[in-house]
């Protein structure tokens, strides 16, 4: 589990990374890596982790997730 001050910096840096970035593929990445990349971005920034954490920690991680899931859902076709 990322502590708040690594899921803020996350945070902070997706607006300037594209969709490859966020998932932490390459450009020729297979539809099998995006999803294992999906999977272990799902692990480190589900907001279900983060209930426990107090409410803003839980809403970045939220925030930091629907970027991920965006990302898969252009990706993965």
């Amino acid at each position: 589990m990322a502590s708040a001050e690594q899921l803020k910096t996350w945070l902070a840096a997706l607006p300037s990374q594209h969709y490859y970035a966020i998932l932490q593929v390459r450009f020729d990445a297979s539809r099998s890596d995006i999803v294992k990349a999906f999977h272990a971005a799902s692990l480190t920034c589900h907001p279900d982790r983060y209930v426990e954490a107090g409410e803003e920690t839980h809403a970045v991680a939220t925030e930091i997730f629907k970027r991920v899931v965006e990302a898969y859902s252009v990706l993965k076709d």
